[in-house]
């Protein structure tokens, strides 16, 4: 084996090393963005462990957070909803 042999095999065993680092970092990344949509793509039969609380949900906003998302006060929110509820509620 002669000298330049020896250059290209060492050469060689580098680049092979660094595609190997590349290759385990890309895939550590990989996971890493699979992991966080498969925590928010679960399905159409995935059970929701905390369905939707209006209540929770009103304790979250204050009156003016409120009003600039819905366009009424709360008040105004329930009196609307108790005109149409029964329009609301599924028939089968």
């Amino acid at each position: 084996m002669s000298h330049s042999d020896s250059d290209s095999d060492s050469a060689l065993l580098e680049e092979c090393g660094n595609k190997r680092r590349k290759y385990n970092k890309n895939k550590a990344v990989v996971a890493a963005v699979i992991d966080a949509f498969s925590a928010e793509e679960r399905g159409p039969n995935h059970v929701d462990e905390h369905p939707f609380s209006w209540s929770d949900h009103l304790h979250r906003m204050d009156a003016a957070e409120f009003k600039a998302r819905y366009r009424l006060t709360h008040e105004s929110f329930d009196a609307l909803l108790a005109r149409i509820r029964v329009d609301l509620c599924p028939t089968n």
